[in-house]
């Protein structure tokens, strides 16, 4: 259970940390000034959040070890 929850954690934080930094990135780096704004909150919501969602997601699975063996 702590696995799953650990996962669950890394996830959710992983497509916040993401997000965030991926629309500041792409605000600054962004050369069409007509569009930044409603580009910069798609790319940031739909690509680059669920991308960290992944990594955060694998980072909680390694972080919290391999399950313990019940027989032990």
């Amino acid at each position: 259970m702590n696995r799953v929850l650990a996962a669950l954690v890394g996830m959710a934080v992983g497509y916040i940390v993401f997000m965030f930094a991926g629309y500041r990135l792409f605000w600054l780096l962004s050369h069409k000034q007509s569009e930044r704004f409603f580009d910069s909150i798609y790319t940031s919501a739909f690509a680059i959040g669920p991308a960290g969602a992944v990594i955060g997601l694998i980072a909680g699975l390694l972080l919290a070890g391999r399950p313990r063996d019940p027989r032990a």
